[in-house]
């Protein structure tokens, strides 16, 4: 155990050592990479894994000559990035959470379990699985739009379920096509 831990501890030193600063002074479409402008354009890519979401881009410039000199900024240097202001997170907000099939699989085993109800179940049901005839319903909890967007829901952040405000983010998971905003009903609802 002890080898194992010295050998990651040694990674990370090493990581960090010769680890270049990156740029991103290229507009992605604008070409490929800076001198080359008939190389193709950077790929970008996201999505969303379970409750996690991601987000690549390609086009990163790898420029270490300027490593640690604080060139090209106004008092210099790399470090950690800080809100502008005394800005901090909602204590909830709404976020795409589920894909269809994710949705489907919490909802019916929240409902096998009983425990909400038999009124709120049908309720939910009704929303969920067997509406799409009425606003704000939906059939198969959208499966024919798996590819088209996300269920978005309430989400409260590790350690803040006893923050104030941190369960009014309640509204129920509602749908999103992919692309388009947030109802701005949802007013914590993250944007870009």
């Amino acid at each position: 155990m002890k080898l194992v831990l010295r050998g990651l501890l040694a990674g990370l030193c090493l990581l960090v050592l010769v680890a270049p600063t990156a740029r991103a002074d290229i507009t992605p479409g604008d070409g490929g990479s800076e001198g080359d402008p008939e190389a193709p354009p950077p790929a970008a890519a996201g999505g969303a894994k379970g409750q996690n979401l991601y987000a690549e881009v390609g086009g990163v410039v790898v420029d270490e000559s300027e490593n640690g000199s604080g060139a090209g900024g106004a008092g210099g240097g790399t470090g950690a990035l800080d809100p502008v202001g005394d800005w901090s997170p909602p204590p909830c907000w709404y976020a795409p959470l589920y894909t269809p099939k994710q949705l489907k699989e919490e909802m019916e085993h929240t409902w096998s379990l009983e425990s909400t109800g038999y009124q709120w179940d049908a309720q939910q049901r009704a929303k969920y699985a067997d509406g799409g005839g009425e606003p704000g319903t939906y059939e198969d909890f959208n499966m024919a739009k798996s590819d088209d967007g996300y269920w978005w829901d309430g989400y409260v952040p590790e350690g803040g379920a006893g923050v104030p405000g941190a369960l009014e983010c309640d509204d129920g998971p509602f749908w999103v096509d992919t692309g388009d905003p947030p109802p701005a009903a949802y007013a914590n609802a993250v944007t870009p």
